[in-house]
């Protein structure tokens, strides 16, 4: 479960609260986890590296970024968490570290938590709602807009700060037709999250975060709830229903879709307009 990120158990009450503190759980769930989501390409090219001797491209964005975000899901949920009464606060230290890791790593699509997700600050649903939203690598176990994705944006303001016109990382430059499609996934999601959970928001009366918290979880096919799943209307169970299989289908399909097109055999003049 751990390593397809699908986040189901069989275990009380469906967490792994009670292994909060335990290193041997923590440590072997959260290594599948992130094995899960750097996707088949990467884990061939670690595979091959003895022989090949090289990282490509894609597997240098992939596990530079997938360590960012964790570092950053960690620390967020160590720093806001640290004082929470109802998560972190009363646990031993080692403990708590435990569980800033467990919670840090899991919005990746994994699903599984060691504290009740009702209960912590809004600023750190905050992020963690920006974490399942970016997701894993393409072609792993998990969902969302995709590590590359979040990377190929990030490359692309570096250019414009730097006034260059290409995009490039680690000595290579990136097709400019890979960053119109990471442009067209990230604004194709980011309506259909926003149009659903404004839809769930109207039928079911949710307030913003927990509707959105919801919305995304599906989105990323993570599986975390705050508790509203149950309780859900049929047509938000409906909505919901739709939002994972586009999470899980549709950022893929769309870019097949795009690569698929034939360009057209002739090009319109440029003319400027004025942004920002």
């Amino acid at each position: 479960m751990a390593f397809c990120n699908s986040g189901f158990g069989t275990l009380p009450d469906g967490d792994l609260s009670p292994f909060a503190g335990d290193a041997a759980v923590n440590l072997a769930i959260v290594a599948l986890i992130i094995l899960g989501g750097l996707g088949f390409p990467v884990l061939v090219n670690l595979y091959h590296y003895r022989e090949m001797r090289r990282l490509t491209l894609h597997s240098k964005l992939v596990l530079l970024t997938t360590a960012v975000l964790i570092l950053i899901g960690v620390l967020s949920v160590a720093l806001l968490e640290w004082t929470n009464p109802a998560t972190l606060e009363g646990n031993p230290i080692g403990t708590r570290l435990w569980m800033a890791l467990f919670q840090g790593v899991t919005p990746r699509t994994a699903g599984f938590s060691t504290v009740d997700y009702s209960q912590m600050y809004e600023s750190t649903l905050f992020l963690q709602i920006g974490l399942m939203f970016v997701g894993t690598a393409p072609a792993s176990t998990g969902g969302g807009i995709r590590v590359t994705t979040v990377a190929l944006l990030v490359l692309v303001l570096l250019a414009q700060a730097r006034g260059q016109e290409e995009v490039s990382a680690f000595g290579r430059q990136v097709p400019r037709g890979l960053v119109q499609k990471a442009l067209a996934v990230l604004s194709i999601s980011a309506l259909v999250v926003i149009v659903t959970t404004l839809a769930i928001m109207v039928s079911d009366g949710l307030r913003l975060v927990p509707a959105i918290f919801e919305i995304t979880s599906a989105f990323g096919t993570v599986g975390l709830s705050m508790q509203v799943s149950q309780e859900l209307s049929t047509f938000a169970k409906l909505v919901v229903i739709g939002v994972m299989f586009f999470g899980r289908v549709g950022p893929i399909t769309l870019v097949l879709a795009l690569s698929a097109r034939k360009p057209r055999g002739y090009a319109y003049p440029q003319e400027d307009i004025a942004v920002g």
